[in-house]
């Protein structure tokens, strides 16, 4: 992403998305943001702007949107994800946590929300995942590496996923870049869609 844009109402701006990202251009209505906005800014949207997300994604369709909301909940994350966003996101979240967002979003993958990602996560394991089979992805793992992705296949959080194999949450995460780079995925949702439809193509 060349740049990041902000909509959202005047004075809600805080110094955390200073702190995230300095060049960070705040904007207040959809028809700015389609006047300034290049075709690779990201574009970070207060959902307390009613209609933002359709207007945008009809009149600057190749941006890259992320949803902020004061009070996230997976109905309004999935309405959001069907409206075109490419991100879900608390709108108080810390500077570290935004740049991560950016970061995901820039790569093509999708960030959403803990309590979203649960709901998808369960939607798309309602079947186990088989600890082996013929050509599944699960066999060019390590053994630790195949016990942390059929943990996160079945909906788990790193901090659960730690507590269960009595592991550091550090190792989990390791665990999980190993997993990511061997199977060529970039996100959680995507793991657990490579290991369903390997099960499901056998």
């Amino acid at each position: 992403m060349s740049g990041h844009l902000l909509l959202s109402p005047q004075g809600r701006v805080q110094g955390r998305w200073r702190e995230a990202f300095p060049a960070l251009r705040v904007v207040a209505s959809v028809a700015e943001v389609s006047r300034v906005a290049t075709a690779t800014d990201l574009v970070w949207i207060d959902l307390s702007l009613a209609d933002a997300v359709a207007g945008l994604r009809a009149a600057r369709p190749e941006l890259a949107l992320v949803a902020l909301s004061l009070n996230p909940g997976a109905d309004e994350g999935l309405a959001a994800f069907e409206a075109g966003v490419r991100g879900y996101c608390h709108l108080l979240s810390v500077p570290e946590m935004l740049r991560q967002v950016a970061v995901v979003v820039a790569n093509g993958g999708l960030w959403i929300g803990t309590e979203l990602m649960s709901r998808v996560v369960a939607a798309a394991a309602r079947s186990p995942v088989p600890a082996s089979r013929p050509q599944s992805p699960l066999e060019g793992l390590t053994p630790r590496e195949r016990d942390v992705a059929l943990q996160v296949a079945g909906g788990a959080s790193n901090k659960e996923v730690a507590r269960r194999l009595e592991i550091t949450p550090r190792t989990v995460k390791a665990h999980m870049s190993a997993i990511f780079d061997k199977l060529g995925v970039r996100d959680r949702l995507q793991l657990v869609l490579a290991l369903r439809g390997s099960a499901d193509g056998s």
